[in-house]
């Protein structure tokens, strides 16, 4: 199922009830609630397009676990399926287990929705912010980089700036 804004981040309307992230990301960036949609299914389709090419690599008599891509193994490698030929000596090649990607939405969406929040703390100073093309982002609007299902991205930057970091 597709994630959803409006599943994992609803208000119910209760008075007194603390504000919803997707509440908060409304307001912050003047987005719609279909556009948060859209947000949410391009973050999902990311997350699924990197986890299918993530493993994990088990050390056969104790020790760490790697979490590797599967192109690391061998070039032509895209998935856990493509690598049932291929030996790695000292260790076993398992699938990495499945992340819980409702709930990795909403956290992500929390962080940025903070971020925005703390550095901005005005709506249309971060509605400002987000349409202006920016070189941390490869002169592309913080707007397109939400758009495109990168919320992290956004969080991130913000996050650097406000301890002196430019990005």
């Amino acid at each position: 199922m597709a994630a959803n804004t409006r599943q994992i981040t609803g208000h119910d309307g209760a008075e007194g009830a603390e504000e919803s992230t997707g509440d908060k990301l409304r307001v912050m960036t003047g987005l719609t609630p279909d556009a948060l949609d859209l947000v949410a299914r391009n973050f999902e389709l990311h997350i699924r397009k990197s986890q299918r090419g993530l493993v994990k690599l088990v050390p056969e008599s104790g020790g760490l676990t790697i979490t590797v891509k599967a192109s690391s193994l061998t070039p032509t490698a895209r998935s856990y399926e493509s690598l049932k030929d291929v030996k790695v000596p000292g260790y076993r090649i398992e699938r990495l287990p499945a992340l819980d990607i409702h709930r990795a939405l909403e956290q992500t969406l929390e962080a940025a929705a903070m971020a925005l929040i703390r550095t901005f703390r005005e709506p249309l100073d971060a509605q400002k912010w987000l349409r202006a093309p920016n070189p941390a982002f490869a002169n592309h609007t913080p707007i397109s980089v939400l758009e495109d299902g990168k919320p992290h991205a956004i969080a991130t930057v913000l996050n650097a700036a406000q301890q002196g970091v430019a990005l």
